[in-house]
């Protein structure tokens, strides 16, 4: 799913969930890859009011927990653009 295009079409009264690829990022990627993905869905979908980072679905068991860290990490550090936060 093209997060950043199908956002737009949401209501704002519903909370759209997603979208970082459980098994190919948490599971098999470096921190840095979760933290580039984080970075990048972010930026795309900063616009909405809507939406919670989250996996795209369940996390394997054997992800490393380094990827996970590296995810909340990004996510708490995040600031949009232009954001005065």
């Amino acid at each position: 799913m093209n997060l950043q295009r199908e956002i737009v079409n949401i209501p704002a009264n519903i909370v759209v969930m997603g979208n970082i690829d459980p098994k190919r990022v948490m599971q098999r990627g470096t921190p840095e890859d979760v933290r580039w993905e984080v970075r990048r869905l972010l930026r795309n979908v900063q616009a909405a009011r809507n939406f919670v980072l989250s996996t795209g679905c369940d996390v394997p068991a054997d992800t490393p927990i380094r990827n996970l860290e590296a995810m909340m990490e990004e996510a708490r550090a995040w600031k949009p653009h232009g954001s005065l936060l």
